[in-house]
């Protein structure tokens, strides 16, 4: 079908949207902050292999090597106890009280970072844990974060999803070996992950071409995808890095490593 080519960032052609309001997320932070946890902290690099599990529909048929340590986030934790996997690491980054849900089987073995945004019920419900926290910061969050930590606190870089700041996050804790599974950026057979999560079930859908192909996809599926894109040119040269997958993002990895001009991807009529 025709179409047109997307120009300045994939996330200008399609409707984006904050689904925590400002003054919630200060109030977190405020809250968070003062229960004196460690904050995350630079580590020197390791020889550590992590496969970092996302919830894309591609997670349920993706085998994980042996040997690989397990990073996951939201509900691929449970995902993963289920599939007789332990989680090594964990990471919140959404700061909506619903996520709580995500945390009812913690694992003593794991250590859990939480964003600082995060809503205080998750910390809550990890309090006998290993719990750490780290900072993704904007403007008026900086200034929250210098005041207390008197500007001593990391800024962990990676975009506004989970999925891209993990990344980020582990390579600021020594990873730079990482395998990324389930990281789809599209509806797999109408499917948005590899399990139930049924806040995402009417959300709109559109589509996207990229050469030859096209792929349904949900708002935040296409922020996560321009927030990738923008990140792979500044991935430091050490870091090891591949997508599992044939969704829309594997996909458009492989495409912009074999072509001199970024792949045009065109919003169907």
């Amino acid at each position: 079908m025709p179409g047109k080519p997307l120009r300045g960032g994939f996330r200008t052609h399609f409707k984006g949207r904050v689904n925590t309001e400002h003054s919630v997320i200060y109030d977190n932070i405020r809250a968070n902050i003062r229960r004196h946890l460690p904050q995350l902290d630079r580590h020197v690099p390791n020889d550590y292999k992590v496969a970092l599990l996302l919830g894309g529909p591609s997670l349920a048929h993706t085998p994980i090597p042996k040997g690989y340590k397990i990073a996951t986030v939201n509900a691929t934790h449970d995902w993963a106890l289920d599939h007789g996997l332990t989680p090594s690491l964990f990471m919140m980054l959404d700061a909506r009280a619903h996520n709580a849900r995500f945390v009812q089987r913690p694992v003593k073995s794991c250590r859990y970072f939480l964003e600082s945004q995060v809503d205080p019920k998750v910390y809550d419900a990890l309090q006998d844990h290993d719990v750490r926290i780290f900072h993704g910061a904007a403007k008026e969050e900086k200034k929250i974060l210098d005041r207390f930590y008197m500007k001593r606190w990391i800024n962990v870089p990676g975009g506004g999803s989970i999925g891209t700041r993990a990344i980020g996050l582990l390579y600021t804790i020594g990873v730079r070996h990482i395998l990324v599974i389930g990281m789809d950026g599209c509806l797999v057979r109408g499917k948005h992950h590899a399990y139930a999560q049924s806040e995402n079930d009417f959300e709109a859908v559109r589509k996207v071409r990229v050469g030859r192909r096209r792929f349904q996809v949900h708002g935040w599926m296409i922020a996560q995808a321009d927030d990738l894109l923008r990140m792979v040119p500044e991935f430091p040269s050490d870091l090891e890095i591949g997508f599992e997958g044939d969704g829309l993002i594997p996909h458009l990895i492989k495409e912009n490593a074999t072509r001199d001009k970024p792949v045009r991807v065109i919003v169907e009529k």
